[in-house]
């Protein structure tokens, strides 16, 4: 096994980010983890598009990741979720009269 250096993480500021409320889809094809992402848009009534009141989701974006990829994402949201869990278990646990 030979020792390889770390790899580097090089921050590109001209990167876009776009925001997502929504997990339109999700799909693998054996080779690849295809997800769609998108907003919720609600409508208000007597809108001036005269479009009918309700929600609209939009696609904002697509993300296509290797299979070493989504394994990354996933256990890193996972993570994530595990400490939003905690976070949540201890706020209630503080609200509970003594």
């Amino acid at each position: 096994m030979t020792d390889r250096p770390a790899a580097q993480i090089v921050d590109d500021p001209s990167a876009k980010e776009i925001y997502a409320n929504k997990l339109i889809s999700a799909a693998f094809d054996g080779a690849c983890v295809s997800l769609t992402f998108g907003v919720a848009r609600v409508l208000p009534t007597g809108n001036p598009d005269g479009g009918a009141a309700g929600a609209n989701v939009h696609v904002t974006s697509r993300l296509a990741l290797s299979p070493a990829a989504a394994v990354d994402l996933a256990k890193s949201l996972g993570k994530m979720l595990n400490t939003l869990k905690e976070m949540a278990e201890k706020r209630l646990e503080e609200q509970k009269p003594h």
